[in-house]
Order: C-alpha cells, then structure tokens, then sequence
C-alpha cells in the first residue's frame, strides 16, 4: 500500500488488498483560536463500509503532542481507539530507539517503531506483521484494524514520532565535514 502526500482536497483514495480505502475529510473548521486552526474531521471507508474516523485532527507533530498526552482518540468500527505516542529515547544503548506509535483497539495493540535508518515496522504482540519498504507499506495478514492504523499513522505524518533527532544533525556534519 502507497500512501501518497495529501493534498489539500477533502478526500483521497489507496487500494489495499481488503478493497479501496477512502479517506473522506472534512472542510477546514475556521476558528480563531490556534488550537484548532486547521482540525478537520476525518472519516475512512474500506471498500465503501465505515472503517473509523478522528475527530478534530490536525497531522504531523500537532497529532504527536496530543498522542503523547493521552488526549488523542479515535473511532474504529463503532468502538474507541487510543493512540499513544513516545518520542524521547531512553535507551542505554544510543542506536537503540525507544521511540513508537501505538494504536490500541478492540483489545489489541499496535506498534509502530523505526528499525535503523529509514524502514518502519509494525508490531503486534512483538512480532513484525508489516514494515516499510521502499516508501511503500507492506501487511502480513491485513485485516481492518491494521489498514486503520497503517492509514492514520501515514497520513497523519506520525513518522515524526520515530524520527531520530540527532540523524539530521549528524548528516549535515558529515557532508560539511567533507566539503572543508
């Protein structure tokens, strides 16, 4: 599955192999207070049956501040879903990443952490049952929950989380370093 940038249309389309996801938006709520500048309603279709939906959501590191406070739920087939976040790394072990995303739903969890560099895997019970491969999101076993998950946290720019703060540092080092 390819979750391509969103546009500033109200809707977008991804095929998945448990049929066509449709994200359908809202328009922009127009508020003055910058809290909700820019919140838009969002409601997901799998193979035009209701999926889930967030309420009042803003992506990108907005969407991770509120997953880190607790505060950011969501709506996956009639029942509440939490999304949780953690951004600092408290590891010993400073290639190690304690970073995630976790989706929990229906009593069960979902993870999502960085592995190295650039790939993203997703966790369920420990074990790996989707990862990143060359952009592209690829699910062992799909089933709706995972869809959800996988679409919300790509759309809604959760990579931010599992960023690793230091790796734009350390580039731009090295190719300054090797420039003088």
């Amino acid at each position: 599955m390819e979750f391509t940038e969103l546009r500033r249309s109200d809707s977008a389309t991804v095929p998945t192999p448990l049929g066509a996801l449709v994200l359908h938006r809202s328009p922009e709520k127009t508020d003055f207070s910058i809290r909700t500048q820019g919140a838009r309603d969002w409601r997901l279709e799998l193979d035009g049956r209701p999926l889930g939906g967030l309420s009042a959501f803003v992506p990108g590191p907005r969407a991770v501040r509120a997953a880190r406070r607790g505060r950011l739920t969501a709506d996956f087939e009639g029942a509440e879903a939490r999304v949780t976040a953690r951004i600092t790394a408290r590891s010993a072990n400073p290639l190690r990443s304690r970073r995630y995303v976790r989706f929990e739903a229906d009593g069960r969890s979902l993870c999502f952490v960085r592995r190295g560099l650039v790939r993203t895997e997703l966790l369920e019970d420990g074990r790996t049952v989707g990862r990143t491969r060359l952009g592209r999101w690829e699910l062992a076993e799909p089933d709706p929950l995972r869809v959800f998950a996988t679409a919300v946290y790509a759309w809604g720019r959760f990579e931010y989380a599992n960023d690793n703060p230091l790796l734009p540092a350390l580039v731009i080092e090295l190719f300054v370093g090797a420039l003088f």
